[in-house]
C-alpha cells in the first residue's frame, strides 16, 4: 500500500482523503505502538512512560478508541512497564502472535522441520538464543553473563525466561540470537532461501529470525479484521525502525518517529518528534486523538 504523497506536516495529513476529518467520527481508531525507540528507549535511559503519556492513553480509551502494542518482542520479553499498561491487545513476535482482549486471534509459527533446520545450524556456533513462543520465552543459556547483559539492555525480566529443553512441539514464532563472534553470522547467510527472514538488532551480533511471510503489517491486519465494526475502523501506527516500514505503509495513518531512519520517514504520513521529545504524545495531540 503506497502513500499518496510524502507528508511531513499536520496540515497536509488533514487534507488527504483517507485521513480527513480527524475530529470525532463514527470510525473507531485502532492505534498501534512499537516499543523500542517509540514508547521506550533503554539505551537512552527511557525505561518508563511519562505521566503525561499514561494519562493520554487513558483519555483515548475513554474516548472510545483502542490501542495495541505492536512489537517484535514476545510477551516474555516485554518490559514490566509495557506489561502493566492497559493495552487492548498485543501484536507480538513481528505480527506472528496476536491477542485482543485476552483472546488469541493469530498464531503463525515455524514448522518443526524449519525449526530443526535453524536450531541445527545455530547450535554449531554456540550462541545465546531465545525461542519466542507468544506468551512463553525459552533460552538455552538463561543464566549466562551474556544472557543477563542482553536482558538488562532490553529490560527483560529474567523471571519470564524459561530454560530450554526439548524443542519438539514448541510453537516458536520468532528466535532472537546473539553470536559470540562476527564470523559466526555466516550461519544464517542462506536462511532467506528457506523462507526465513533475518533482521539485525541494536548491537552488531544480535539478530531476529522470523518467518518471511510474517510482519507487523500482518498483526495490524489481523486486529483490524477482528475489530471491524459497522461504523468502520481507522488504523494508526507509530514506529521508528526498518521493521516498522510495512506497518507504517499499511496503516491508514503511519507515523514515523523523528529518531527513525529516512527510509521509514519517506513512507510515513506524518513525522512526529523523537522518543526523547515525547514523540508519541506529540503525535496523538497533533492528530486530534486526544
Amino acid at each position: 500500500m503506497e502513500k499518496t504523497e510524502n507528508i511531513k506536516d499536520i496540515e497536509s495529513i488533514k487534507n488527504i482523503g483517507k485521513a480527513k476529518d480527524m475530529e470525532r467520527t463514527k470510525d473507531l481508531n485502532l492505534i498501534f505502538f512499537d516499543v523500542d525507540g517509540t514508547l521506550l528507549e533503554f539505551s537512552k535511559g527511557i525505561k518508563d512512560l511519562s505521566w503525561e503519556l499514561k494519562q493520554a492513553l487513558e483519555t483515548l480509551r475513554a474516548n472510545g478508541d483502542r490501542y495495541y502494542i505492536c512489537t517484535g518482542r514476545s510477551h516474555g520479553m516485554l518490559p514490566s512497564t509495557i506489561r502493566e499498561m492497559k493495552a487492548d491487545g498485543y501484536s507480538l513476535c513481528a505480527g506472528a502472535y496476536v491477542r485482543v482482549n485476552g483472546q488469541e486471534i493469530r498464531n503463525v509459527y515455524f514448522s518443526q522441520e524449519k525449526l530443526d533446520f535453524i536450531m541445527n545450524r545455530l547450535t554449531q556456533y554456540e550462541p545465546v538464543f531465545y525461542l519466542e513462543c507468544g506468551l512463553d520465552l525459552y533460552s538455552n543459556l538463561s543464566e549466562t553473563e551474556e544472557s543477563h547483559i542482553y536482558q538488562k539492555r532490553f529490560g527483560i525480566d529474567s523471571a519470564y525466561v524459561k530454560p530450554l529443553g526439548e524443542t519438539k512441539g514448541l510453537k516458536v514464532n520468532k528466535i532472537s540470537v546473539i553470536f559470540n563472534s562476527p564470523d559466526h553470522v555466516e550461519a544464517m547467510e542462506d536462511f532467506s532461501d528457506h523462507g526465513i527472514t533475518v533482521l539485525p538488532q541494536p548491537g552488531a551480533l544480535g539478530f531476529d529470525i522470523t518467518l518471511a511471510h510474517s510482519t507487523k503489517r500482518d498483526g495490524i491486519k489481523a486486529v483490524k479484521e477482528f475489530m471491524n465494526t459497522e461504523g468502520g475502523v481507522r488504523t494508526i501506527a507509530f514506529g521508528d525502525n526498518y521493521n516498522d516500514i510495512e506497518m507504517i505503509e499499511y496503516a491508514d495513518i503511519g507515523v514515523a518517529m523523528d529518531n527513525g531512519p529516512e527510509d521509514l520517514k519517506r513512507v510515513a504520513d506524518f513525522v512526529t518528534r523523537s522518543v526523547e521529545e515525547e514523540g508519541v504524545l506529540y503525535g496523538l495531540k497533533e492528530l486530534g486523538i486526544i
